[in-house]
């Protein structure tokens, strides 16, 4: 993959943080007071509990292309409903059905010998989170999580159990979490997630964020790294629908392209 190309647009962020935050700072920490839904509260709903009954429905694309032994290119498609409900001001629980499909195509040698697969499997997933502490001047927000998917067969078990945290400063806030990753219950890798967020108004707030994985689950003894590059919008359409958007980067040759992801909210 081409990787500098990539990543002048999501480096154009940093700009509008600077020059939105003097405009917005004091409007948003009135708005943070109130109980209306903000795009605030929704980007900091993604890492920390917030004791609202939400459904989603989400859904991503990925591209990639390789040159290693053959020429060719793999697609991604995912999609999935997800319900979450509070269980206290400090618990929530969440349980997901959708479905993973992946298209690759591959040509072998000068001859143009072509290849193709398609498979697509069901996903069922199950969520919890528990807030371990509350932000103060001295710690941030910090939650515990755990995350399990599966398909219907039960035979193919993905999951993760991390922490991830939140401190704010207003307009802005950053972001982040680190977990382990298990493949039917073995121990599979880690992964992070680190971002910045401004809040442009009480509905509009933008933000870039780095994640990643590392694994050393395909070749004993060698270490994959997959890193993206996000941009994330996300809007609050009224005090019950939201629209979460994100294209992303890939910044190395085990991650994919391009990745575009969309995920619409209803809050209870």
């Amino acid at each position: 993959m081409r990787v500098f190309p990539h990543l002048r647009p999501a480096l154009l962020w940093p700009l509008c943080f600077i020059s939105a935050t003097e405009l917005y700072g004091q409007e948003l920490a009135t708005a943070a007071q109130t109980d209306e839904l903000s795009a605030y509260d929704l980007y900091s709903a993604r890492f920390s509990v917030d004791g609202k009954r939400r459904l989603s429905f989400s859904m991503s694309y990925a591209a990639d292309t390789t040159t290693s032994i053959a020429t060719g290119s793999s697609r991604h498609f995912a999609s999935s409903i997800t319900y979450t409900h509070p269980i206290s001001d400090r618990l929530e629980l969440s349980f997901g059905v959708g479905s993973r499909n992946q298209t690759t195509e591959l040509a072998f040698g000068d001859d143009l010998l072509t290849s193709s697969s398609e498979h697509s499997d069901p996903a069922i997933t199950f969520g919890g989170r528990f807030g371990l502490t509350t932000e103060s001047d001295k710690l941030p927000e910090l939650t515990l999580f755990a995350n399990a998917s599966t398909t219907s067969s039960l035979d193919d078990w993905r999951s993760e159990v991390g922490v991830s945290f939140v401190t704010t400063s207003y307009p802005a806030f950053l972001y982040g979490s680190l977990a382990a990753n298990f493949d039917d219950w073995s121990y599979a890798g880690i992964s992070y997630t680190a971002g910045l967020s401004l809040a442009v108004n009480d509905k509009l707030s933008i933000g870039g964020e780095l994640s990643g994985t590392f694994s050393e689950q395909n070749t004993p003894g060698y270490l994959d790294e997959t890193a993206l590059l996000r941009s994330r919008v996300v809007y609050v359409v009224n005090q019950r629908w939201s629209l979460d958007a994100s294209v992303a980067t890939g910044l190395t040759e085990e991650s994919p392209d391009v990745t575009f992801g969309l995920t619409v909210g209803y809050t209870f």
